[in-house]
């Protein structure tokens, strides 16, 4: 089954989301100036980053100790 297209609010979050994942020291002002302009406010996107945060923090967690998620 595809997965269901993203509203132009969610793609944004999507990408920043994936970029806090791969490169959390790669992130500029620019991508968070990005996220604004999409209509996102400070506290939606601290919240946003912070639950990814937390979401890798469990998986790697997880991953050490072999636990399934």
């Amino acid at each position: 089954m595809d997965a269901p297209a993203l509203t132009t609010r969610e793609a944004p979050l999507r990408r920043w989301a994936d970029k806090v994942v791969e490169d959390p020291n790669g992130t500029s002002p620019a991508q968070v100036d990005a996220l604004r302009a999409e209509g996102l406010s400070e506290r939606e996107i601290f919240e946003a980053t912070v639950c990814v945060a937390f979401r890798l923090a469990f998986a790697t967690v997880n991953d050490a100790l072999g636990g399934a998620p």
